[in-house]
């Protein structure tokens, strides 16, 4: 039997890339809740995330801009400082986007400053940026 989480993640990412944002947002949110109900942070993060952006795509904002606070605020993300740059980075997409300029730069240039310089992090560092 196929996992469902597995099955409900692949289904989640073939969506977004065929920009089936409210396919991909189902799909996404139906994998966090079994990676919820495992225990599996960080599975449950990734959906969640992919979720947010999925909600950005579709112009959710405010519903993206509560998914980005409960990222942040979750105990798995303050643990990882790119995580957390990428949660920050989430919310100040959803600043930019709802025309909060100032503000989306402000957090946006936290995200940036807060990832830790190593060599695999380039790609969330210029997301950031």
């Amino acid at each position: 039997m196929i996992d469902d989480f597995i099955l409900n993640e692949y289904k989640a990412r073939q969506l977004w890339e065929r920009r089936d944002y409210s396919g991909a947002m189902l799909s996404a949110e139906s994998a966090a809740g079994v990676a919820e109900e495992r225990g599996d942070s960080a599975a449950w993060w990734r959906m969640m995330f992919l979720y947010g952006e999925c909600q950005i795509e579709l112009g959710r904002l405010d519903a993206c801009a509560e998914t980005a606070r409960i990222l942040n605020e979750h105990a798995y993300t303050q643990d990882d400082a790119e995580l957390a740059a990428k949660a920050k980075a989430l919310l100040s997409a959803v600043l930019r986007s709802s025309g909060q300029l100032e503000e989306a730069l402000t957090l946006a240039r936290e995200a940036a400053l807060d990832l830790p310089e190593k060599d695999d992090t380039s790609g969330e560092k210029l997301d950031a940026q």
